[in-house]
C-alpha cells in the first residue's frame, strides 16, 4: 500500500491467514524501509477496532504480558526488520495483526486521542460528511481509512492543515479544521458498497494495512430515500 504523505517510508508484513495449531509457536514477518524512530504491532479482534499491541518502546504492552515478543533488527542503513513471535500459541491469539512505523520522535498518537461519533447513516446519492475531533492542537497528518467485515484496513486519504487530500475509493475529500484540532472526510455521493467502519487517525506512521493509534469506531450505513 503506498501512501501520499509518507515519503520514502513502507512497511512489509506477513500477508494473507497464518494457520497455527494450538501449542505451536507463532511468527509473523514484518520488515521496513526508512527513517524510524518506533516500529509496532497492533492486534484487531472481530467487531474491535485495532489496539497497540506491542511497540520498541513500550516493555509492558500487552503483547509482552501475553507472551509475545518482537525485537527490531537493522540489515542496513534504513532498513530492519521487527518480526513478532511466540513460543506457544493459544486460541485467543486469533486476530488480524498490524505492523506500524514512525519517523519522529513526538508522535502525537501516543499522547493525543482522535474522538468519533459512533454509527451515522447516510442516503445513497448524497454527499455525506463524518468527523473526527483532537484532544489538543496538531501540525501533523490526519488519515483517515475503512474496513469492511474480516478485511484488513483500506488508507482512504490523509491531509494537512491548508492542504486537504482526495480520496479515489470512496471518492471523498479530506479536510482538517482551521483550528487544528478536528477533521472531516466527505464523501461525494455515496454508495451502498460505502457502509463500512470508518477511522479517523492522528499519525504519521505508515504501515500494511493501516495505522491506528488511540481511536474509536465510526461505522456508516446507507438508507434509501423512498
Amino acid at each position: 500500500m503506498n501512501q501520499e504523505w509518507s515519503v520514502g517510508q513502507s512497511v512489509y508484513q506477513t500477508e494473507g491467514i497464518v494457520h497455527v495449531a494450538q501449542g505451536e509457536g507463532i511468527s509473523l514477518n514484518c520488515s521496513y524501509k526508512g527513517t524510524v524512530y518506533a516500529l509496532f504491532w497492533y492486534i484487531q479482534h472481530p467487531g474491535q477496532p485495532p489496539k497497540l499491541f506491542l511497540s520498541t518502546y513500550d516493555p509492558q504492552a500487552d503483547g509482552v504480558l501475553l507472551g509475545f515478543k518482537a525485537e527490531q533488527k537493522t540489515d542496513k542503513k534504513d532498513e530492519g526488520t521487527f518480526n513478532m513471535e511466540k513460543t506457544a500459541s493459544q486460541l485467543n491469539d486469533s486476530a488480524v495483526y498490524f505492523c506500524a512505523m514512525s519517523d519522529t520522535a513526538n508522535n502525537p498518537g501516543w499522547a493525543q486521542e482522535v474522538n468519533q461519533p459512533g454509527s451515522t447513516r447516510a442516503f445513497e446519492g448524497q454527499p455525506h460528511t463524518l468527523s473526527c475531533s483532537l484532544s489538543s492542537e496538531s501540525s501533523d497528518v490526519i488519515q483517515w481509512y475503512w474496513q469492511f467485515p474480516g478485511e484488513g484496513l483500506r488508507y482512504i486519504a490523509g491531509a494537512i492543515p491548508g492542504h486537504p487530500g482526495e480520496g479515489a475509493d470512496p471518492k471523498s475529500t479530506v479536510n482538517v479544521g482551521q483550528d487544528k484540532k478536528s477533521s472531516t472526510l466527505v464523501l461525494h455521493q455515496v454508495k451502498l458498497a460505502d457502509a463500512a467502519v470508518y477511522y479517523c487517525a492522528l499519525s504519521d506512521t505508515v504501515c500494511q494495512g493501516g495505522t491506528i493509534p488511540v481511536q474509536k469506531l465510526f461505522s456508516v450505513s446507507e438508507q434509501r430515500r423512498s
